[in-house]
């Protein structure tokens, strides 16, 4: 079984699940079929009005992400890309009309997330740092949360993501709890990659490149905005090969790995945002290569 949109073939079994059709005669499929916490997705309106405005509302029930409303207009499909919060395990979508009539909905589950430990030793400063440090490391974190609370409309993806690296180890996984020294510390915010020092580090997609800074904990981190909420972040680089304002094409090589900031060995710590949410980046390879291109919005 196939569904063609605009010339776009896409193979149902494989990538994606229809969720909802109401009376109205619209339609919320979702990429991947089966999300986890903590996943990116695509969720795709099918069958709307061209003529008459609409909202996707999205809701993660027991999370501390507010709802969120994306504008659908102008369009019969339309697709936004979404992240789910870590912390939650089930959530609500629904499209209403510009009267606030609901035209289609869905409640999911989320499957079940594996999040295993990872313990580590590091020296003390990096987990009780003094107060002027402290002062320092608040500050950093506002930066970078305002740095990736930026929003630009111009969707730099022209095609599915690359890996980062060529070769690797993966040590810690996304959403992994961790102990440090002994202490339960915040679940892991992206993906660990180990590499030698110096291997290059490539964008995983095309965008600019918004942040190039030493960070306490990070080490030299990079940040690179795609367009419409999306980010990705490298850390513990142990240099830049690209300045802040750089427009880089998906695959070139942004930094070589390092150890800097708080590791323990080299390693690229590669992390992705949607719209503030921390998401694992390597869900970003469950969204089919399609949609990279032709249907993302806002």
């Amino acid at each position: 079984m196939s569904l063609r949109l605009n010339g776009l073939i896409l193979t149902a079994v494989a990538v994606f699940a229809a969720l909802s059709t109401l009376a109205h005669g619209a339609t919320i499929l979702l990429f991947p079929q089966k999300p986890r916490p903590g996943d990116a997705a695509v969720v795709m309106v099918k069958g709307m009005d061209k003529t008459a405005p609409a909202e996707l509302v999205v809701r993660f029930p027991k999370s501390s992400k507010e709802p969120r409303t994306y504008h659908l207009r102008g369009d019969e499909t339309r697709a936004v890309l979404i992240g789910i919060p870590l912390e939650t395990k089930e959530m609500l979508l629904r499209v209403k009309s510009s009267k606030g009539v609901q035209v289609a909905g869905i409640r999911l589950t989320l499957r079940h997330r594996k999040t295993p430990f990872s313990r580590l030793r590091l020296a003390r400063r990096y987990l009780t740092p003094d107060k002027e440090l402290q002062k320092k490391i608040d500050a950093q974190r506002r930066m970078l949360k305002h740095v990736l609370s930026l929003y630009s409309h111009q969707w730099y993806p022209e095609g599915p993501p690359v890996m980062p690296l060529t070769r690797y180890r993966e040590t810690t996984p996304f959403g992994a709890k961790r102990v440090i020294n002994g202490v339960k510390v915040s679940p892991h915010s992206g993906v660990d990659m180990a590499a030698p020092t110096g291997t290059p580090v490539k964008a995983v997609l095309p965008g600019k490149v918004v942040l190039t800074s030493h960070l306490y904990y990070t080490g030299n981190t990079l940040v690179i905005d795609h367009g419409r909420g999306l980010f990705t972040l490298y850390a513990h680089l142990n240099s830049f090969s690209v300045s802040k304002g750089t427009i880089v094409r998906k695959g070139e090589a942004i930094g070589r790995v390092g150890a800097t900031g708080r590791a323990t060995g080299p390693h690229l710590h590669l992390g992705a945002y949607v719209k503030g949410t921390r998401v694992d980046p390597l869900s970003l390879f469950s969204i089919p290569s399609p949609l990279w291109s032709r249907y993302i919005g806002d």
